[in-house]
């Protein structure tokens, strides 16, 4: 009997020890990051980044229990917000949310005085828009593939707008191309939701768009989706499927990401990257994200960083084929 007590106060006495070393190691977790942080966004306020950083920013604050603040410092494409960051201490207090425009895309088209992979430091992967090539109500194809042999046939082209020369709804229309050997006729606007009204109206017959953006149109039969961008459907739209599951894979979701300045020491990033793996997985984040038609995106550095080079090289690549300048 006494042999048995002394083996349960040693098992106790383990589970206690172990117990504490893991709060401290959470304690140490939590104290490791700053407690005022500044969230950079490259963009005006209530785009989808925007929406991003401030959601990230209100769980974060609460997680470290003192004030991070999203601050939009957009221009020049997303230079602005880069340039402060490239300036920023690498101290964990200054932060930028941002997507591919401005990591993968932008070096390839307008140059950059920096090279976005090199030069800052990728933390983690947050969210994804959900996005889909959409069409007026007047074009008689009712699936992407009807409405590529529709646009075979088409004189004149069929017009596909985009948010501008070298923006990723660009980028989509030419990789469309390729996969369709098919020459839509692009015209860019000064923005997504310009040309999305031009949509409406029949001006033009369709562009890639967020879905979010387009809901309202598409459930008053004012708008139609030829197929999603992304190797999962929407859950926005269930029934519509991929552009990959109708045999024309375009798969570079546009996704959001944290990033930091250059020289972070690889314990902050780990702590930072730590912190965003836990935001995302909280139930009150994903509806959050759910309710503006976002999908957490969780990315480890090591993951973000090969996603983007991999990217960088087909957009890279894509730019040169088809001499796309801004």
């Amino acid at each position: 009997m006494q042999i048995i007590g002394v083996a349960r106060l040693r098992r106790a006495l383990l589970y206690c020890a172990t117990f504490c070393m893991a709060a401290i190691a959470c304690s140490a977790g939590a104290e490791s990051l700053p407690r005022n942080i500044q969230i950079l966004v490259p963009f005006a306020p209530g785009g989808p980044v925007d929406v991003v950083a401030r959601l990230l920013g209100n769980r974060l604050a609460v997680r470290t229990g003192g004030t991070v603040i999203a601050v939009n410092r957009p221009g020049a494409n997303g230079l602005v917000a880069a340039n402060a960051l490239l300036m920023a201490k690498p101290d964990g207090e200054t932060l930028m949310v941002t997507g591919q425009g401005l990591m993968t895309i932008a070096a390839h088209i307008q140059g950059l005085p920096f090279d976005p992979l090199r030069d800052l430091t990728a933390i983690s992967g947050l969210a994804y828009a959900d996005s889909a090539l959409v069409v007026g109500k007047r074009v008689s194809a009712n699936n992407l593939r009807d409405f590529v042999q529709l646009a075979k046939t088409s004189q004149p082209p069929l017009a596909l707008g985009s948010g501008g020369q070298g923006n990723i709804t660009h980028l989509y229309i030419e990789r469309l191309k390729d996969l369709t050997k098919v020459d839509f006729l692009h015209v860019p606007y000064k923005g997504v939701g310009p040309a999305l009204q031009d949509v409406l109206g029949g001006q033009i017959d369709g562009i890639f768009t967020g879905l979010v953006a387009a809901m309202p149109q598409i459930k008053a039969g004012q708008l139609k989706a030829m197929g999603v961008i992304g190797d999962k459907r929407s859950p926005l739209l269930p029934d519509v499927p991929t552009m990959a599951e109708q045999g024309y894979p375009i798969l570079d979701i546009g996704w959001f990401a944290l990033i930091a300045p250059p020289r972070m020491r690889p314990e902050m990033t780990q702590a930072l990257a730590e912190a965003v793996a836990d935001i995302l997985r909280e139930e009150e984040t994903r509806a959050a994200l759910a309710r503006t038609g976002l999908n957490p995106w969780p990315k480890t550095a090591e993951q973000l960083m090969r996603v983007m080079h991999d990217e960088s090289a087909r957009w890279a690549q894509l730019i040169r084929d088809h001499n796309i300048k801004e």
